[in-house]
């Protein structure tokens, strides 16, 4: 069994598809009370002699931001129509690579629910396809990465190419930025004027949160993270209007700086930052990427308890967890007679999180979930 300590601040949160159907009925809170995004996880060697230190790209969300002020987290943001633009079809088709054959999962892989998202008959094409533009799109929108591909190569495997000349001037890159915030199809038309399409081959699927029933439908979320490998750190220009600031940072920093109070994590990020100590070396993340390509993920639905000593958050596969959980229904935590060590007798298998009152937060796992790393 494997138990992790990391102590959080006590009020950092608790944190194929072709039926006919519009965009603003797939983010309608109506139909379902959270909104789709997606989310970079980049990580790149920060030295270029071994052993190598690994870093992990960050943003500070600004105060202003309507999602997450002042709280670190990966690069991303939600959902939007621009994703599901035909246009995209016909650049792509420019480029010889036609959106339906790409392929993420192997055959009997276990596929993220997430993905069950339907599309549109102007875009029938997986959702696979449609989360990793958000991701891309967001991702340049905020740190000024493009994680795209010339088109006269775009059908070659993936490999580092994403410094762009006529994006070396900052300006020029904060430029696009404010058009592409204030209208996402600007994103396209940055494409089209660098002759490149997104990189989709580059980000491999790594997780799925959906945030807890216990937050209202304006804060919840259901974010698919990609986790994208470099050999080394790109340029970052970050957009001011939505991001404080930006760092690379390995894992363990930004643990300590959360602990000691200078920054302030979301569960999700704890979480896999956490896990993420276990990974030393670039070939670790390769080989769990292509564990997860072979077995699949799942969502990562919190359910959220409150003992006697602090919130319990419980994951899939972990005792306590329901078989069918209420993902819809607004609901509190439910309050326990116990604490954590008496919940914790009374159990075989666990995957849960635990955030007591004085800030200290504990993972509590023995299971495997999908090739997972813990």
């Amino acid at each position: 069994m494997l138990f992790r300590k990391v102590k959080v601040l006590v009020g950092a949160g608790i944190g194929q598809f072709r039926r006919s159907i519009s965009f603003d009925r797939l983010q309608n809170s109506s139909t379902k009370p959270w909104r789709d995004s997606g989310s970079a996880i980049i990580v790149a060697p920060m030295n270029n002699n071994p052993p190598y230190s690994l870093g992990y790209l960050m943003i500070e969300r600004s105060k202003g931001s309507g999602v997450a002020p002042g709280c670190v987290v990966f690069p991303g943001g939600v959902v939007s129509p621009v994703d599901f633009s035909p246009r995209w079809t016909n650049l792509y088709r420019d480029a010889n690579i036609d959106l339906g054959s790409f392929q993420f999962f192997d055959k009997n892989a276990h596929t993220p629910e997430i993905y069950s998202r339907e599309g549109t008959d102007a875009f029938p094409y997986p959702s696979s396809v449609v989360f990793r533009l958000a991701a891309i799109r967001e991702t340049f929108e905020e740190v000024g990465i493009l994680i795209c591909r010339k088109t006269d190569r775009a059908s070659n495997l993936c490999d580092y190419d994403y410094d762009y000349e006529q994006l070396s001037d900052r300006k020029v890159v904060q430029a696009w930025q404010t058009k592409i915030r204030k209208s996402p199809e600007e994103f396209i038309n940055l494409c089209v004027e660098l002759k490149c399409v997104p990189d989709l081959n580059a980000l491999s699927d790594w997780s799925e949160w959906l945030t807890p029933t216990s937050l209202k439908p304006k804060a919840r979320f259901d974010t698919i993270f990609y986790m994208l490998i470099l050999p080394k750190m790109p340029r970052v220009a970050y957009d001011t209007h939505e991001v404080a600031s930006a760092q690379w940072a390995s894992s363990a920093s930004l643990l300590k700086d959360h602990l000691e109070g200078k920054i302030k994590l979301m569960p999700p990020q704890l979480y896999e930052l956490s896990r993420m100590l276990n990974l030393k070396s670039i070939p670790e993340f390769e080989e769990r990427v292509l564990r997860r390509q072979k077995l699949g993920i799942e969502r990562f639905f919190p359910i959220v308890e409150q003992a006697l000593d602090g919130i319990l958050f419980l994951l899939p596969g972990d005792d306590r967890y329901s078989k069918e959980p209420d993902v819809l229904t607004f609901s509190k935590p439910q309050k326990l007679d116990q604490t954590f060590e008496q919940l914790q007798s009374s159990g075989q298998k666990f995957h849960r999180a635990q955030l007591t009152k004085d800030g200290a937060y504990t993972t509590v796992i023995n299971v495997e979930r999908f090739g997972h790393a813990y």
